[in-house]
């Protein structure tokens, strides 16, 4: 009993680093297999913080900043905007993002600590890492 419990775990385990990889795609609602673009539902589904500017989400403005905090969460803005309480960061659903910008899944594989920005939606993004001041 002890040698299937330790199996299945072990199991468990693959399933989830081939899903973060994105090497195996899952459907975040239903847990079965993502039917259709395998690679718009392998990073990013409703289980992760994702939050976004009312800039980015009723102004539609193009999103030229994103940020992968330390602690996993993503943030998308736009820049030359004024930020306050009203239209500071919200929860939102990945795939209404990616409604917004395809090019987005080009950051799927950009690790915690790091941001990419660009100045125009034509132009490709550039990924740093965030400076960690002393």
């Amino acid at each position: 009993m002890l040698k299937i419990s330790l199996i299945m775990k072990g199991l468990t385990i693959i399933i989830l680093l081939l899903v973060n990889n994105g090497l195996l795609a899952q459907n975040h609602k239903k847990g079965l297999p993502a039917k259709g673009k395998p690679v718009e539902n392998s990073f990013l589904g409703d289980t992760l913080n994702m939050l976004a500017t009312k800039f980015v989400l009723v102004d539609k403005d193009v999103i030229t900043n994103v940020d992968h905090n330390f602690d996993g969460s993503w943030n998308f803005w736009s820049d030359g905007r004024r930020y306050d309480p009203e239209t500071a960061l919200k929860k939102v659903q990945f795939n209404i993002l990616l409604k917004l910008d395809k090019t987005i899944l080009q950051l799927s594989k950009m690790p915690p600590g790091y941001y990419a920005r660009r100045k125009s939606k034509n132009l490709p993004w550039k990924i740093e890492r965030f400076k960690v001041k002393n």
